[in-house]
């Protein structure tokens, strides 16, 4: 399946973007590539050339019909809405003979792999903003990152549940278990019991909350949180496992402008301020490394005269 880049999606995403350690770049006609920054330490290496990329808007109607329409299904009645910000990717990689699909959610000049996305169960208005994050908050994808091969989905993840200033930290791992369309349910400090999916199917990979066939949810992190100036602060009072699991912590976030979406983190690639790709990397690889220091500085040879001339002389017979 393949798209052409609508105007919309193409000023969203086409173009390069950057992180520690490498370059991407999306085109406007379903192309893609990768470039790395610290091949043998110093050179950009394309090592990847151009492979195919479709990308498509969640919003756009080209997704009537696809399988990307039911990326994400979930059991218990919820259900996510789309997103402008959530782009699917479907990446052709060379000698696979399916194709990749990896979601990214693009919020100003960041572009994220690992994002959340608010759930319901039809009982608040998805539009709702104004508790914000008040609800229950989904991975939206299952990779974390982009790499010039096939990459393996993640083998778990964590959801976030927020009510009033407390939160949950439910763990979700992959499972061959059969799919049931059951909630799973934990009390809230009130008393009062909460729900949520016991089953998140994302692509082609499930992944569960609870073990066997049961709906009670026995072990999450449950503490307090605030949120300010960009960062939130999460207080445990019960944690997941171990010591540290009760640690306090502080982690940047960002919503998206509809408050559809919630991150957690850095970017994964923030857009970058190179238009020509291929003249900086000529440009970057014009550059000669400098002479590599050595292991031992050069020290000119010193001798201890006084010591020399103290040394005894032996007087020698001339050979007969």
């Amino acid at each position: 399946m393949g798209f052409t880049l609508s105007a919309q999606t193409a000023a969203s995403l086409a173009g390069v973007w950057e992180n520690s350690g490498r370059f991407m770049e999306f085109s406007a006609s379903d192309q893609a590539r990768i470039v790395l920054k610290t091949y043998y330490g110093f050179v950009y290496e394309e090592t990847l050339q151009w492979f195919p990329c479709a990308v498509t808007n969640e919003a756009s109607s080209d997704l009537a019909g696809t399988d990307i329409e039911s990326q994400i299904i979930l059991s218990s009645g919820f259900s996510v809405r789309n997103s402008g910000s959530v782009f699917h990717l479907q990446l052709g990689y060379p000698g696979e003979k399916k194709a990749e699909q990896v979601s990214a959610a693009v919020i100003g000049n960041s572009l994220y792999l690992d994002f959340y996305r608010r759930a319901t169960n039809g009982q608040a208005a998805l539009s709702e903003t104004q508790n914000f994050p008040d609800g229950f908050w989904i991975a939206g994808g299952n990779s974390r990152t982009i790499k010039i091969y096939k990459n393996k989905p993640v083998e778990e993840f964590f959801c976030y549940y927020f009510t009033g200033s407390s939160y949950y930290r439910i763990r979700f791992w992959r499972t061959d278990a059969r799919y049931r369309d059951i909630p799973a349910q934990f009390p809230a400090p009130s008393g009062e019991a909460l729900s949520i999916p016991k089953f998140i199917r994302i692509n082609e990979d499930l992944y569960t909350c609870i073990t066997s066939t049961g709906t009670k949810l026995r072990n999450y992190e449950y503490g307090t949180y605030t949120i300010q100036d960009g960062f939130i602060v999460f207080t445990p009072v019960v944690g997941l496992v171990g010591p540290d699991s009760t640690r306090q912590r502080t982690i940047s976030c960002i919503s998206s402008p509809d408050g559809s979406l919630f991150v957690l983190g850095p970017a994964y690639v923030t857009r970058s301020g190179i238009s020509n790709l291929d003249e900086e990397i000529a440009a970057h690889n014009a550059l000669r490394r400098p002479p590599r220091k050595p292991f031992f500085e050069y020290r000119e040879p010193g001798f201890y005269w006084e010591e020399v001339e103290w040394l005894p002389i032996e007087p020698t017979t001339p050979p007969k």
